[in-house]
């Protein structure tokens, strides 16, 4: 993962997310004319704005940086305030941005609060919505669903692509929250058959080609002896790894009254969207991170759990905590269908045509 941008890099040195095409920079120096005077009042021409690299334009006054870090601090970050996130979703149709107002957050205020959560860069995010041709996770849905199906899953899920592991052609699930932050990211690579690809090591283990979104990136930067951002190092140390459910966004188009169907893992609640449309389906991630706090964004839904196979037990035994928060149901389907032990329902449904399943 270097800090060379995509445009005009060599593939060696691309990074796996993109992670320095960042769409808004600060004004390169070009003479004063490329320098303002600071919104906080500071003497002088101390403050560097904000540019669009897309449309060569400057972004509204308020965005920018004061040089003067120690007396005035100002700094208003278009990718730490949402604008940036904000934009993006505007340009796709699904929200309408206001404008962003000077505010008093801004002023003074050159260091975040230590307990203020730390996001991924949206540009990280969307920048790897992108090079599906390579991703061998979305061959799988073409090859069970055809190229249609796989698009609007793909649109759903917001489903991305690594170059980790060689630009093997990785594939990204993104944790998003409920204001549509992004708080963390599952890496894998899939195998023609749609498994977690696995390779023997020289000492005879096995190895899963499995990761995170913060472990590839700090990789990289290692790989090239470059420093970690701020940003990570901070996520790093203080975030959780999968701190919601996978799937999130889709609540927003969906009524209170549809069910939602809960599985570990995210390719399983990819799959199942299209054998069973009637749940809203969605992750946790792993048999261990079902808990309240995870599942408070489903507050009055009707829930039904769907465990893998030898996981019926432990995850019936966390109904009646989650009871709290939603009306919870288990399902035992697996536990009378399925033949191997930790089989998922994405192993169970993909025995089936689609078609004829439903």
């Amino acid at each position: 993962m270097g800090a060379n941008g995509a445009n005009g890099a060599s593939s060696e040195t691309k990074n796996i997310f993109h992670m320095d095409g960042y769409r808004y920079i600060l004004e390169p120096y070009k003479g004063m004319k490329t320098r303002y005077h600071c919104p906080n009042g500071c003497k002088g021409k101390t403050y560097t704005r904000y540019l669009d690299k897309l449309t060569g334009g400057h972004l509204p006054f308020e965005y920018g940086k004061c040089e003067r870090l120690n007396n005035c601090g100002y700094h208003l970050n278009p990718y730490t305030d949402g604008y940036a996130k904000k934009v993006w979703l505007k340009e796709r149709g699904n929200e309408t941005w206001k404008e962003a107002r000077l505010d008093q957050k801004a002023i003074g205020s050159p260091h975040q609060p230590k307990d203020k959560p730390v996001y991924i860069p949206f540009d990280i995010f969307r920048q790897s919505l992108a090079r599906y041709d390579q991703n061998t996770f979305v061959h799988y849905l073409n090859h069970l669903f055809g190229a249609a199906t796989a698009l609007e899953l793909i649109k759903r899920f917001f489903i991305g692509t690594s170059r980790h592991w060689s630009d093997a052609g990785a594939t990204v699930f993104w944790l998003i929250d409920e204001q549509m932050n992004v708080v963390g990211g599952q890496v894998i690579l899939f195998d023609e058959n749609g498994h977690t690809k696995k390779t023997m090591r020289p000492d005879g283990s096995k190895k899963r080609y499995n990761s995170w979104v913060h472990t590839a990136l700090k990789m990289d930067y290692e790989k090239q002896d470059k420093p970690l951002p701020d940003w990570l190092q901070k996520y790093i140390s203080g975030s959780p790894k999968f701190p919601c459910l996978f799937g999130l966004p889709q609540l927003k188009n969906e009524p209170l009254t549809k069910p939602v169907a809960i599985v570990e893992a995210a390719k399983t609640a990819i799959i199942a969207t299209e054998y069973l449309p009637q749940y809203t389906w969605l992750a946790v991630g792993s048999l261990s991170y079902l808990n309240e706090d995870r599942l408070r964004a489903l507050e009055q839904r009707n829930i039904t759990l769907f465990p893998d196979k030898g996981a019926f037990e432990h995850w019936a035994g966390k109904i009646r905590e989650l009871s709290k928060i939603a009306n919870v149901n288990i399902s035992d389907l697996l536990e009378r269908k399925a033949t191997d032990q930790g089989s998922d329902l994405a192993d169970y449904l993909t025995q089936f045509d689609v078609g004829s399943f439903l």
